[in-house]
């Protein structure tokens, strides 16, 4: 087993240099931008949802679509590539597909019902039967 060499005062200073462009570059800077971008925009929909009567799986809707978008951006913004990119967007959006196709057929199915009566409309005093 073979430890790692010192770096030298010139690999050091190379190394650094290398740090100071990462810092300094532009998609560095876009991504910042994107991502602060992003937090902005959920502050306010949190900020616009938070004293609605809607159903959780709307709020999560709203959020998770939201949040694929920013990613989205994020991945392009960061600079990489097609081949870097193209499985994070497949990702992306099964997550969006799933959330959405699932919240769409949940409504399309209804209350459930059983011997012909309707569950969700026992009054207080009433007891189902099944």
């Amino acid at each position: 087993m073979q430890a790692n060499p010192i770096p030298t005062p010139g690999e050091l200073e190379s190394a650094e240099s290398n740090f100071r462009r990462v810092l300094s570059s532009w998609e560095f800077v876009l991504s910042c931008e994107v991502i602060v971008f992003g937090m902005v925009i959920v502050l306010v929909e949190f900020l616009l949802l938070r004293n609605r009567n809607t159903a959780a799986e709307d709020i999560l809707k709203v959020f998770a679509v939201t949040l694929v978008i920013i990613g989205t951006l994020f991945a392009i913004v960061a600079g990489f590539d097609s081949r870097q990119i193209a499985p994070a967007m497949g990702l992306f959006g099964t997550i969006t597909g799933y959330i959405l196709g699932r919240t769409a057929q949940t409504r399309k199915e209804g209350p459930q019902q059983t011997d012909g009566k309707d569950e969700t409309n026992l009054t207080k005093g009433e007891e189902s039967t099944t």
